[in-house]
């Protein structure tokens, strides 16, 4: 680090201030197009029908989440319930 509390020395300018660096990846762009996908992938669906398919892609899918998804689910059911009393 350097000594004006920034990042690297050629993190900065001539004057100090810092420089932009290109990002190759642009989560907010990422975000942005998943959720115009969805949007049309959804379109004419009621909330229920949504839930539904969401649900049974989580239920059916090896993608990361979905797996822990189903993990916690199990953890959830093989422990009793207790009564939360206050």
């Amino acid at each position: 680090m350097d000594r004006q509390g920034g990042g690297r020395l050629g993190d900065r300018g001539a004057r100090g201030e810092m420089m932009k660096r290109h990002k190759k990846f642009d989560c907010v762009e990422m975000k942005n197009s998943i959720q115009v996908q969805l949007r049309k992938e959804q379109a004419g669906l009621t909330d229920q029908e949504i839930r539904e398919r969401s649900l049974k892609i989580l239920e059916t899918s090896d993608d990361l989440v979905a797996r822990k998804w189903r993990r916690l689910k199990q953890l959830k059911a093989s422990k009793p319930h207790k009564d939360n009393a206050f």
